[in-house]
């Protein structure tokens, strides 16, 4: 079928410029009036053998078989492939960032987690706690002595030298509540780190769907842009020969200033953007992320396992675990001491003794008052923890609310305003192109259609941070 029409178009083309070359090349008579006119000709059979050739296939291909018109980035979408659509009039594409190593969420806060300082400090305090836990059994320090006695006379008449070791010991059960406590520290040190970990991987997703966000809007205003400046030098072209007034040139120019404007100020959140997120994952190295806007897992229900009511329940337990240690110091005490004597002198012997000794608190009015200070610190510290677990199960039910609502606005997205986008987008593309509408009144829908993307794009970010706030709630 291409040779069949291929043909006869060249030959039609070929024939006509043909005949008018002698024109073209004419030196004779009136020659100045012939090859202006033979050019024009010549030209014009040229320019439409390529619409025929070129154009009207493309146009074809785009805008029959075609299953559905997406807005950003804008295609033509038909049923086995699509054809990138900008601007209808070949506007290319730009590259925001040239190849570089493209990140994905998870990708960017694992980053984060391997490389952030804070998180190497919180890990070694975890390290710090778990060697601290083994000072829970620290009797006192053992006594060595040595010592002679003029009134300490062994059976040779001659005093004795005395050696002698003493060792003290807290009741057991002290000891025992040294341990939990200081297990606890342990788990109150790992709590304290996942919560760090929580609250990176938060800042971390809320920056990566900043940048990410971001992107789509600078292409959307570049789009945009580009959309005027060609605007522009048509109406400016017409206006030269009386097509369209001044006036609309000047409101063409001022939307144009208007969407560079919007463009700068994009450009440069995009930058901000992407400091940010590199600065959280403390990454040397340049990287983009992908520009498609995927929706986190929906969460139904609060998480029961966040860091935080961790972090609250073990500083709870850690001041009851204090109150116990306080009873236990009230316990006896132990000591136990043996001593061995003799001298340099004839006949002496090795006399061996030992003593046990238990001391009891008599005056234990200071220790009671301790006792009674933990507890109030414990039950103080338990009425503050249920205040802030009532104020925390609070917020997640707004924010579970909240993700809710931004979930129903896509919801009526995807069933009837993405549909509405491509219908303006498509309407207006199919009567500009049939010249029931003037390139204005096409922007004009364009805009519309892009200020439904926008609000899309701006209600995706506020879905995934309501979700990554959920899933990384932190203290």
């Amino acid at each position: 079928g291409t040779k069949n029409r291929l043909r006869p178009v060249l030959l039609t083309a070929a024939t006509d410029a043909m005949g008018f070359l002698p024109m073209a090349i004419s030196t004779g008579a009136g020659a100045e009036v012939q090859r202006p006119l033979a050019t024009v000709v010549i030209g014009g059979l040229v320019t439409s053998t390529m619409l025929t050739m070129i154009a009207l296939p493309l146009l074809y291909e785009i805008f029959y078989n075609v299953k559905r018109i997406q807005l950003f980035p804008l295609r033509v979408i038909r049923s086995k492939t699509f054809i990138t659509l900008l601007l209808l009039l070949g506007i290319p594409a730009v590259s925001v960032f040239g190849q570089k190593t493209e990140l994905t969420l998870n990708e960017a806060i694992d980053t984060a987690l391997h490389n952030n300082k804070s998180i190497a400090a919180y890990m070694l305090k975890v390290d710090e706690s778990k060697q601290l836990k083994k000072t829970a059994f620290a009797p006192g320090k053992t006594i060595f002595s040595y010592g002679s006695d003029q009134n300490n006379i062994a059976e040779n008449g001659y005093p004795l030298k005395v050696w002698g070791v003493e060792q003290s010991f807290s009741f057991p059960t002290l000891y025992s509540a040294e341990s939990v406590a200081k297990q606890i520290q342990v788990d109150i040190a790992e709590a304290n780190l996942n919560n760090q970990k929580n609250t990176l991987s938060k800042n971390v997703a809320f920056a990566y769907f900043d940048y990410q966000c971001l992107l789509n809007k600078q292409e959307l205003y570049q789009t945009l842009d580009s959309l005027y400046r060609v605007l522009l030098v048509n109406a400016e072209k017409r206006a030269e020969v009386g097509d369209v007034s001044r006036l609309e040139v000047m409101n063409i120019k001022a939307k144009k200033n208007q969407a560079a404007i919007h463009l700068d100020a994009i450009m440069l959140d995009v930058s901000n953007a992407y400091t940010q997120l590199k600065m959280l994952m403390n990454y040397e190295n340049d990287f983009t992320v992908s520009h498609e806007l995927v929706l986190l897992a929906d969460m139904k229900e609060i998480p029961s396992s966040l860091p935080v009511f961790t972090l609250l329940k073990n500083e709870s337990d850690y001041l009851n675990s204090l109150a116990r240690i306080e009873k236990n110091r009230m316990l006896p005490e132990f000591s136990a001491n043996y001593f061995l004597g003799s001298n340099q002198y004839q006949d002496s012997k090795y006399y061996q003794g030992f003593e046990i000794g238990v001391a009891l608190p008599l005056f234990y009015g200071s220790s009671k008052a301790k006792i009674n200070a933990a507890k109030l610190s414990a039950s103080a510290n338990e009425l503050s923890a249920e205040h802030e677990i009532d104020l925390i199960n609070n917020r997640l039910n707004k924010l579970i609310n909240e993700k809710i609502k931004y979930k129903a606005l896509l919801d009526n997205y995807t069933s009837s305003g993405e549909p509405l986008m491509n219908e303006i987008f498509e309407t207006a593309l199919k009567s500009y192109q049939l010249g029931e509408i003037d390139f204005y009144q096409f922007v004009s829908s364009y805009e519309t259609a892009i200020q439904i993307q926008l609000e899309y794009i701006d209600d995706v970010l506020r879905y995934n941070k309501t979700i990554s706030e959920i899933k990384y709630f932190s203290k």
